[in-house]
């Protein structure tokens, strides 16, 4: 798909006020990256959150990179994200009874085994918690 004028993306800040508010419900990945993108595009933003404190508890995850194409339009966002990113993670499998399928390798060993290149994975691993505070901040 070619991108046409009107799908380009612009950065914060060159869209006019729209005059639109916008609610969202919830401070969690989602919540958040509506939250600025909304923002991003002239909407008057309202947050609202049910526990008084942010909660950074959480797990590591993967993050593919269609959920990342909004980064473009956030640089410093994108430098930050890249920075608290797993790049040398490992990773083992098992089966849901504890059997071990697959013995600890290299995410890039992996992904070179099934003919893909290493330097170019389809995402990245992340730590929430660490995801949560840049989004945050």
């Amino acid at each position: 798909m070619t991108a046409t004028p009107a799908m380009e993306p612009k950065t914060v800040g060159s869209y006019p006020n729209t005059g639109i508010d916008v609610l969202v419900i919830g401070t969690g990945l989602a919540g958040l990256t509506a939250a600025i993108e909304s923002i991003r595009k002239g909407h008057n933003v309202r947050v609202l959150e049910r526990n008084a404190d942010i909660n950074t508890a959480g797990d590591m995850y993967f993050m593919g990179l269609s959920a990342t194409r909004f980064f473009r339009h956030w640089p410093e966002l994108q430098k930050e994200y890249d920075a608290i990113s797993l790049h040398d993670a490992w990773i083992e499998t098992f089966k849901h009874s504890g059997e071990q399928v697959i013995p600890p390798k290299k995410v890039s060993d992996r992904l070179r085994a099934q003919g893909l290149d290493p330097n170019t994975p389809p995402g990245t691993f992340q730590m929430r918690p660490l995801v949560y505070k840049m989004f945050v901040n």
